[in-house]
């Protein structure tokens, strides 16, 4: 018997999951929530470059909740709108649906999730009978999950390195990559995807997870970062022109650290 699953959000992340959910043999794409109305009302498949799902697209969350739902992806951004992602979430746990997203960053780590959030999740996954896992695009599984896999298979562990390389030029989010990233601003400004905030809160908690698979206490956690200018004037489609002499990249580290 295949899992009713449903996606909410049909973007960067949205797009791989829903044909991640169309090729698992104990799932089916049930039903497919999208925000914009040039999308509304098309087919699933062709949201995500597939052969026709015979699934409709609609805007009607509320309507998918109602509809014995199993399972939800939630990929609907959370960045620049947190109190709705939780809302959203919500909803959906009070519904009796098991919920797994990116999106909600507070929820990376439970025991560092403010508590007014966690009981309110708590009370959700109570009343519906239902489970949320969260575990963000940026960090992934790749970041926890994997780690911790790995560590199995080795005698001693000096240091566990985790890294990602991604390329903002394929990211179609321009409000994303300029205003959150800070592509193209001043190399004096520090974009909030930057700020030691923000990278405490959607980084270290991947060095909690990791840290106590193993048994051990962080002592610390600190973060590290250094920003590069563009050399020349580059335009991308869809989101327009970077200027020379703003910012064109960075790389930023975030250390848990043990016994210095």
């Amino acid at each position: 018997m295949s899992l009713r699953t449903a996606i909410w959000g049909i973007g960067n992340v949205g797009r791989p999951a829903l044909r991640a959910v169309a090729s698992h043999t104990e799932l089916e794409v049930a039903a497919v929530v999208v925000s914009s109305e040039d999308k509304e009302g098309r087919d699933a498949g062709e949201l995500a470059g597939l052969p026709s799902l015979g699934v409709t697209a609609t805007r009607d969350a509320a309507g998918v909740l109602a509809s014995n739902i199993d399972a939800l992806a939630y990929t609907a951004s959370g960045d620049m709108r947190p109190v709705e992602a939780l809302a959203d979430i919500e909803a959906a746990l009070r519904a009796g649906v098991n919920v797994v997203s990116p999106s909600f960053y507070p929820l990376l780590h439970p025991a560092l999730c403010p508590e007014d959030v966690r009981t309110t999740i708590e009370a959700a996954c109570r009343e519906g009978n239902s489970s949320v896992f969260v575990s963000g695009m940026d960090p992934g599984w790749v970041m926890d999950v994997l780690p911790v896999l790995l560590s199995g298979v080795v005698a001693d562990i000096r240091e566990i390195r985790m890294q990602e390389l991604f390329n903002y030029a394929l990211y179609h989010q321009p409000d994303a990559v300029r205003n959150l990233a800070g592509f193209g601003q001043p190399m004096d400004a520090t974009p909030p995807m930057l700020l030691d905030f923000g990278l405490q809160m959607v980084w270290a908690p991947m060095m909690r997870v990791v840290a106590e698979a193993l048994g051990q206490e962080l002592d610390r956690v600190e973060t590290f970062i250094e920003k590069r200018p563009l050399e020349r004037d580059v335009e991308v489609e869809g989101m327009g022109l970077f200027e020379k002499g703003t910012q064109g990249a960075f790389r930023f580290e975030v250390r848990g650290i043990i016994d210095d």
